[in-house]
């Protein structure tokens, strides 16, 4: 329950509220569990306080039973994707290979998206690079999605309907939001 009531404050931008009822879960004697130090995590991030995010993953390597997984970084990721800090991308990835913490697929197409959004397409592209090169992450219809909407958006054409014709080549179907993506892509072209 405590976890529920954190992401919903965390999406309303409630970090001083989460941060109470952070301190209320200790004073009543329960310990926090790893879902709740993420979700805390989420709600400072998504408030722009990505000081007390970093310091409460901080926190948590000196926790047992807490230490922070990729889910948690994955949430630290998307926050600073939000924020355009994506100067700090690189840093944490580094600290996860360090602890031995592997991303997943949602963990690329996070950073994947954020860097299309931003425009940032050699980022992404390298992204999409090292998530194939993994070998254990493959690519999706959200990472399809994310790329095609990243060059349409920009009015990037020729290379939204190259990358098209290549997540096919994968394997990888389109759904009803590419297509969506396509049309409002060639609309804002033509």
């Amino acid at each position: 329950m405590y976890t529920k009531l954190l992401v919903l404050l965390g999406k309303c931008r409630q970090p001083k509220q989460a941060s109470l009822l952070f301190e209320i879960l200790r004073s009543d004697g329960l310990q926090p569990t790893l879902d709740v130090y993420a979700a805390l995590v989420g709600a400072y991030g998504l408030s722009g306080l990505l000081v007390e995010a970093f310091h409460t993953v901080d926190h948590m390597k000196s926790v047992s039973d807490c230490k922070p997984d990729v889910y948690t970084y994955s949430i630290l990721i998307n926050c600073c994707t939000k924020l355009h800090r994506f100067d700090l991308i690189e840093h944490i990835l580094a600290e996860m290979s360090y602890l031995g913490i592997e991303c997943t697929t949602v963990t690329y197409n996070t950073i994947i998206d954020g860097y299309g959004k931003a425009e940032l397409f050699e980022l992404m592209e390298n992204s999409f690079t090292d998530m194939t090169e993994s070998g254990t992450c493959l690519p999706d219809v959200f990472t399809f999605n994310s790329f095609i909407g990243a060059y349409g958006n920009s009015g990037k054409i020729k290379e939204m309907e190259k990358w098209f014709d290549e997540f096919q080549l994968m394997g990888i179907r389109p759904d009803i939001k590419t297509f969506n993506i396509l049309i409002r892509s060639y609309g804002k072209e033509f």
